[in-house]
């Protein structure tokens, strides 16, 4: 029998899929039986007849590693590289065999391996089936894998109808029940489909498990009831049979236990939740302080400005790039014609503007990569030259290229080409899924050792462990309203693959092929839906809202849109800006417990088929829900308010969960972003400024829509957490309010739905009880 596979071409730029066949012959399922068994103290290890090695790891009562190997167990590439790292907590645990059989099991789950039938089942205490497999179990093929490692074919059952979401950062809904998912990272740009630079072989099962297969190979490859509906499989071309799985209540549970093993994203600085603001035609100093000055005059707010390639290749970058598709450089050093880029990043600080500058994988002259790559400190693949991670004699010499932009003041380096490049890290171990990775962790660990910790580069490619390193963009997206639900979904999808602070190209990158000529009034980046949902709807709820155009377009700015929308502009920044004590907090909470900025609304209502197949609406963290206006024409949409009591936020009006409404989304107004607010929330907010503060705000407000108590777990910084609570009584709620800061503070009390506001005085280090009459 063949099966027919899915593949993304191994192309640089967005090529169709190409239809490849797999011989399911090649893998033949084999009787076998024991031979000897060795216990450690949480692990178990099956050597077989045929020399089959199996091995459990007992990571804890809700997590099992299962690696099985030909002869041996291949070393972990992740871990070599320190990517990921293997949690274990010391639980009780039972062994159980027989001459066919095994058992291993913990309080929570149980895995038995039969070995007449190479089949393994893992069930939950009650007896429930969470994953089984089929035909055979984990089949080898007679053939040699890519690069090296094991080439392998498994079948799973599809238990109780269930759906799989995740695979990392696409362009895909995240429900992938009924597709298939090729794990090779590959941008997104003018095409639609199945792309993006963050892939990752993990996803969550409404089943009650998470799976995460820990194999960093360009084409692993899923089918998730594509071929057929009853069952899924996946297959590796090589690497490593090595699965985690997860068992959790909810997606919250299986993300906590999936990213104590890949790391999560560092509690970055304020700024980066700030208004980003980002062009290829910066091509000198004097242009990006003069539209940072005007943005500040005419109070619109910004936080970072990201400058692409002309900073080192001068004006030829964006002539020839546009001519060419090439990259004229100055190795990673500024270009004479840019100015004065030292003194111009300092004149941002002043301002409290931070500055990212653009890398990618030709960054170098001749005269410097020829030499290096003889030296072995550079690798070059095809027209790609990049750093070469075999020693740390290279490692240190690419930090050394690094350190002067550093020490000028940087904040973030942007890593572009992240996800292209191709040919092998060492000897056989293969780049394409791993180079993103290994490429922003060096970077970050440039930055902590010259004293920037925490620090994230905006990436179009990472993959497994990349989390702690990388703030993903899908890359190069199109200019249109049609292509809004795409942004949308890789941040859905980034988010359930521990790639919580995601960002996209507002309201798109590209329009017209590389060369046409520019015409403002031809360009669908600023067609008024484009601007007034994608772009300005977007600031609202996108973990980092960022514009950008390409080489034969313009800035985004307020000025250059549509005169009816720049009221529009205003207005979401500011609310952005008001809500960030909400957005940061949220964030702080990913980088404690993986938990996304955005999730799919199955994310908080799993047991809730509706919410499946609902991938235009998201949480904002665990109390706002968002609605994005996608379709062209629509003044109006059905919103599905999922289990619970909501208020329309810009209205109030209340409504019951489950159930379908129909909102008002006028174009031109704040209102035309549908958000419910679930009833019992504390919102809080801040005073609007231009830029953001790492400071925590003096006065704060507290906007509360009242249930019968509620309560928020507000993190204002690594170590500054408050919790505020209230009970209803009667007339009044009762209040409790802390302030752990190092500042006397004003708590303004709001309740939307009334005019009752009240402010409260708490000291430093205190605690507030106060008792207010709201109806």
């Amino acid at each position: 029998m063949k099966i027919s596979m899915r593949y993304e071409q191994d192309g640089l730029y967005d090529l169709p899929y190409e239809t490849v066949w797999l011989e399911e012959n090649e893998f033949p399922a084999k009787v076998d039986e024991i031979e000897s068994v060795i216990q450690e103290e949480q692990a178990i290890c099956i050597i077989t007849a045929q020399k089959k090695v199996l091995r459990v790891d007992i990571c804890s009562n809700t997590m099992l590693r299962i690696r099985i190997g030909k002869e041996k167990i291949m070393e972990s590439v992740t871990e070599k590289y320190g990517l990921i790292t293997q949690p274990v907590e010391k639980v009780e645990w039972k062994f159980f065999r027989n001459s066919n059989e095994i058992l291993v099991k913990t309080e929570n789950v149980s895995f038995g391996y039969a070995f007449h039938n190479n089949e393994f089942v893992l069930t939950k205490s009650n007896g429930e089936i969470l994953l089984k497999t089929k035909d055979g179990g984990v089949r080898f093929s007679e053939e040699n894998a890519e690069y090296s490692g094991v080439k392998t074919l498994t079948r799973f059952e599809r238990i109780k109808k269930e759906h799989y979401f995740g695979f990392g950062g696409r362009t895909m809904p995240p429900d992938r029940t009924g597709s298939s998912i090729d794990i090779f990272d590959v941008k997104v740009g003018l095409e639609a489909g199945d792309f993006g630079g963050c892939p990752v072989p993990y996803f969550i099962s409404t089943n009650g498990y998470g799976l995460f297969l820990n194999n960093p190979w360009p084409h692993v490859y899923f089918d998730m009831g594509r071929t057929t509906a009853d069952e899924w499989f996946v297959h590796t071309p090589g690497g490593e049979f090595d699965l985690f799985v997860f068992q959790g209540e909810d997606f919250g549970d299986i993300t906590r236990q999936y990213t104590d093993i890949t790391g999560r994203v560092p509690c970055c600085d304020k700024a980066v939740f700030g208004f980003w603001c980002s062009s290829i035609g910066f091509e000198e100093d004097k242009e990006v302080l003069e539209n940072v000055e005007r943005l500040h005059a005419e109070g619109y707010p910004c936080d970072v400005v990201v400058i692409d390639g002309p900073w080192r290749g001068g004006k030829a970058f964006l002539r020839d790039y546009t001519k060419a598709g090439a990259y004229p450089t100055n190795d990673i050093k500024w270009h004479p014609e840019f100015g004065d880029g030292p003194g111009m990043i300092q004149k941002l600080l002043e301002k409290n503007v931070k500055t990212s500058l653009h890398i990618n994988s030709r960054c170098f002259l001749p005269e410097t990569y020829i030499p290096a790559i003889e030296k072995g400190l550079l690798r070059a693949q095809g027209e790609e030259v990049v750093p070469d991670f075999k020693t740390q004699k290279a490692i240190e010499y690419y930090k050394d290229l690094l350190r002067p932009r550093i020490e000028e003041g940087l904040w973030v380096w942007w890593t572009d080409h992240a996800d292209r490049v191709s040919g092998e890290i060492e000897d056989g171990i293969p780049s394409r899924n791993l180079f993103g990775a290994l490429w922003n962790k060096v970077i970050s660990e440039t930055m902590a050792e010259m004293g920037h910790d925490n620090h994230i580069s905006l990436s179009r490619g990472s993959g497994i462990g990349g989390q702690k390193y990388a703030l993903p963009w899908p890359g190069d997206t199109k200019f249109g309203l049609d292509r809004f639900r795409e942004d949308i979904w890789f941040c859905l999808n980034a988010g359930l693959a521990g790639f919580s602070v995601t960002s996209y190209d507002l309201g798109g990158f590209a329009c017209t092929p590389t060369g046409a000529p520019y015409k403002l009034e031809n360009d669908p980046a600023f067609e008024e839906e484009n601007i007034c949902r994608r772009v300005l709807q977007s600031i609202i709820f996108a973990p980092a809202p960022r514009i950008h155009n390409n080489q034969v377009s313009i800035p985004k700015f307020p000025w250059v849109c549509p005169p009816q929308t720049r009221d529009l502009y205003k207005a979401v920044l500011k609310y952005r800006y008001e809500l960030i004590p909400y957005v940061y907090s949220t964030a702080i909470n990913s980088s404690l417990k993986g938990e996304p900025i955005v999730r799919p609304l199955v994310y908080h209502h799993m047991k809730d088929e509706m919410t499946y197949c609902i991938n235009d609406e998201l949480y904002l963290g665990e109390s706002i829900l968002v609605a994005p206006v996608v379709n062209y024409g629509e003044r109006q949409r059905l919103v599905y308010l999922p289990e619970g009591d909501w208020i329309d936020n810009w209205t109030l009006k209340e409504y019951k969960g489950n159930q379908w409404i129909m909102l008002e989304c006028p174009l031109y107004e704040l209102k035309g972003l549908p958000m419910l607010i679930k009833k019992g929330a504390i919102i809080p907010k801040q005073e609007f400024s231009l830029t953001l503060s790492e400071e925590v705000p003096q006065k704060l407000y507290l906007d509360i829509y009242p249930a019968e108590s509620g309560k928020l777990v507000l993190y204002e910084g690594k170590d500054i957490l408050n919790n505020f609570t209230y009970k209803m009584c009667g007339n009044y709620l009762e209040l409790e309010l802390e302030n752990n800061t190092k500042l006397d503070r004003t708590y303004e009390v709001r309740i939307p739905a009334t005019t009752a506001v009240v402010c409260i005085d708490v000291p430093r280090g205190s605690v507030c009880k106060e008792r207010i009459r709201w109806r």
